[in-house]
């Protein structure tokens, strides 16, 4: 009367009852009533309960809401997704900063397994810049996560050797849905190795920085009416960005370039200071 709308009753009690022939578990979906009249969609899982004889003695029937199952299905698909597929790093760190589950392309990018990467500390895997990553996680553990994804250099000891990556990760702070109060269960780090993509740039901003060097050099050498005033300035501009050290030698007696012969000697003319880098 005011669960089943009485022209659905007698097909909503077969499709139930139907489980007790089947084996294994029965999914349907039913529009119901509440009481107050309003109609809602349910999803039910039914199966048939034995009795002590073996023989079927009844149907166990488990139902929700068919959009909050739908989105916990969604949430529960997205998880494994990303753990599963993803084509970026996806680590569960606890409270404590140990990883509780990682995916491929995170175990790939830490140098193990996706067991043996477990419950171990980030400084075991972390050479270098281990400080900032466990930093930025209990930065979101306390405030949340940052607005923006942050880029942190690291240094990784792996069966190879050590090797210098740039990771560009993401912060998710992971809280209980079920607590009466948000309770923290971790954080989910999120990352994609951009190693490559930082050192073409920072090669191309070392030449574009060259170029300019070079460019000044010239003009500022020019200007100079005194020859070795104009060698020295050129060089001050090349220890920016092309060494830290110059020096200058002139032959003797002097010759013009490409007359220096063998034996003859060279005579220090300028140098930048042998303990640091200057002009």
């Amino acid at each position: 009367g005011w669960a089943v709308r009485r022209a659905d009753a007698h097909e909503v009690q077969g499709r139930l009852m139907a489980a007790m022939d089947a084996p294994g578990r029965q999914v349907h979906e039913f529009a119901l009533l509440r009481k107050d009249g309003s109609r809602v969609l349910v999803r039910t899982q039914s199966a048939r309960v034995l009795g002590a004889d073996g023989k079927p003695a009844g149907v166990y029937c488990a139902f929700s809401e068919v959009h909050a199952q739908i989105d916990l299905e969604r949430a529960i698909a997205l998880s494994e997704a990303l753990l599963e597929d993803a084509s970026w790093g996806v680590v569960l760190v606890d409270v404590d900063l140990r990883p509780t589950v990682v995916n491929a392309y995170a175990s790939r990018a830490l140098g193990g397994g996706r067991t043996t990467l477990l419950g171990r500390p980030l400084g075991e895997l972390v050479v270098q810049g281990v400080d900032e990553l466990e930093a930025a996680l209990q930065h979101v553990l306390a405030e949340g996560a940052p607005g923006a994804p942050a880029e942190f250099w690291v240094t990784l000891r792996t069966a190879e050797g050590e090797r210098r990556r740039c990771w560009r990760s993401g912060f998710l702070r992971l809280a209980s849905p079920l607590a009466e109060e948000p309770v923290p269960l971790g954080v989910g780090w999120l990352f994609r190795d951009v190693t490559a993509a930082k050192l073409a740039q920072q090669e191309a901003d070392r030449l574009r920085f060259r170029a300019s060097q070079l460019h000044r050099a010239v003009r500022t050498a020019s200007e100079c009416e005194d020859p070795m005033e104009a060698v020295t300035s050129l060089l001050d501009f090349a220890l920016a960005g092309f060494a830290d050290h110059v020096l200058l030698d002139l032959t003797a007696d002097g010759p013009t370039a490409g007359e220096v012969m063998e034996g003859e000697r060279l005579v220090r003319t300028a140098a930048t200071p042998s303990d640091a880098p200057g002009p």
